[in-house]
């Protein structure tokens, strides 16, 4: 196996999408290639990060200073509202394609540039900017179709009542 063929096929190891025939002679390149061995470790530091986040980590420290400042009504209301629009995100981000979960955290959560992604991700940034914007308008529409429907819901409770 060439090494160009390795670095197209760290990703998909990275991933566990690489057919089991094709892992192994890539482990035998590895064991052989240095710079190889040292670009699946950088992959799979990669991908423990990506797993480690998958709970999107939100500013705990604006949560914790709202808690702190929590005396009025006002301060209880925003701490409330911060924790249900990191609920909603989490939730919408947890249903995208893998794909473009991936880039949309990465990119918009990590702080990688649009190339660092398409590295990691062993893709071009065309497809990054696709997978990005594909991702944030999924998710604003996921949010938007349950604040409806929570909307919807609440004023039909008011009518019961």
């Amino acid at each position: 196996m060439t090494c160009d063929k390795a670095e197209r096929l760290l990703p998909l190891l990275g991933r566990g999408d690489l057919k089991p025939k094709n892992a192994r002679v890539l482990q035998e390149h590895l064991i052989n290639c240095d710079r190889c061995a040292e670009s699946a470790r950088d992959y799979k530091l990669f991908f423990d990060l990506l797993h480690s986040t998958a709970g999107l980590d939100f500013d705990e420290e604006l949560e914790n200073e709202l808690i702190e400042q929590s005396a009025s009504p006002q301060n209880i209301e925003e701490w409330a509202m911060v924790r249900q629009q990191k609920a909603l995100i989490e939730m919408a981000v947890a249903r995208l394609p893998y794909k473009e979960r991936t880039a949309f955290i990465l990119r918009d959560f990590e702080g990688l540039s649009t190339e660092e992604v398409a590295n990691a991700l062993g893709v071009r940034t065309a497809t990054v900017r696709v997978h990005i914007s594909s991702a944030r308008a999924r998710v604003r529409r996921y949010c938007e179709r349950l604040i409806s429907r929570t909307k919807e819901r609440s004023r039909n409770e008011l009518r019961k009542s």
